[in-house]
């Protein structure tokens, strides 16, 4: 008998999400989902995965020291007892939550991923959860999982994050790019600003981040052009705003960190009004 079979769905749908997650927790096997406007902005964990789903607003999510912006038509992925929480959404968005047990671990991601929903994903989440509670354990229902778990494959995960560092100088540095508005610092600018040498500084970065500076650099401006995108619909105005003499420019940038995504593709969100 196929795995699916021997689990138990639960769907429930309600606002009254911090008392329904802690119910959720203790949740031994199974998926399970949670709909919901209600959202718990303190650091949380759950002893189950968590896949978010934004449907009518912008998420912004922080995961551990990672800011994730997930905008319909995106999700996120966050393992098992990994500490998140909201850091914006506006309190009318919709969020659809599903909720995996350690029977999925060999099909999911050991790490907070972001990625965007196949069509397909997105129609089997929906149908999934109209079902009522005495429909769980039909054949159609495990059919629609099966479909699930094969669309939420490596291939699809993207890494839209800013890593946010701890290092006081580092911070520092984040807080300056965190204010800049048409220009951002370079690595000279960011250097003279906690009083270091240009290459202890790509050393701090690299040993607390893993990555360089200008790379770094190149990952905030990508996240902020996602955040400037849903609302402005733009791609001249973003360029324009993110200090790019030209569209070329920009969008060269932005295909290079998005995977070959162009930037007219978030024009068609239905995000709510941040």
């Amino acid at each position: 008998m196929h795995i699916l079979e021997f689990m138990t769905i639960y769907c429930f749908f309600t606002t009254k999400f911090m008392k329904q997650i802690l119910d959720l927790d203790e949740m031994k096997s199974g998926i399970f989902g949670v709909a919901s406007i209600s959202t718990i902005r303190d650091f949380h964990a759950h002893k189950v995965s968590q896949l978010s789903i934004p449907i009518n607003g912008v998420m912004y999510i922080m995961v551990q020291d990672s800011l994730f912006i997930i905008p319909p038509g995106m999700a996120i992925f966050i393992p098992k007892n990994t500490k998140h929480r909201v850091y914006k959404i506006n309190p009318k968005a919709v969020i659809d939550n599903v909720y995996f047990t350690d029977i999925y671990q060999n099909y999911l991601p050991n790490m907070a991923k972001s990625f965007y929903l196949s069509t397909l994903a997105a129609e089997v989440i929906a149908k999934i959860c109209t079902f009522n509670k005495n429909e769980f354990n039909l054949k159609k229902v495990q059919h629609l999982i099966s479909v699930l778990l094969d669309e939420l494959n490596e291939n699809s995960l993207l890494n839209y994050s800013l890593t946010i560092p701890k290092h006081p100088q580092l911070f520092k540095i984040y807080e300056l790019f965190a204010k800049s508005i048409d220009y951002f610092p370079s690595i000279t600018d960011a250097a003279n600003l906690i009083n270091v040498s240009n290459r202890t500084l790509q050393r701090l970065f690299k040993d607390e981040l893993g990555v360089n500076f200008v790379l770094w650099k190149q990952q905030f401006i990508f996240i902020k052009a996602l955040e400037l995108l849903i609302k402005e619909k733009s791609t001249t105005i973003v360029a324009y705003k993110l200090g790019y003499n030209s569209d070329s420019a920009f969008i060269s940038m932005f295909k290079k960190m998005s995977g070959g995504k162009l930037p007219s593709s978030f024009f068609n969100t239905t995000g709510l009004n941040q």
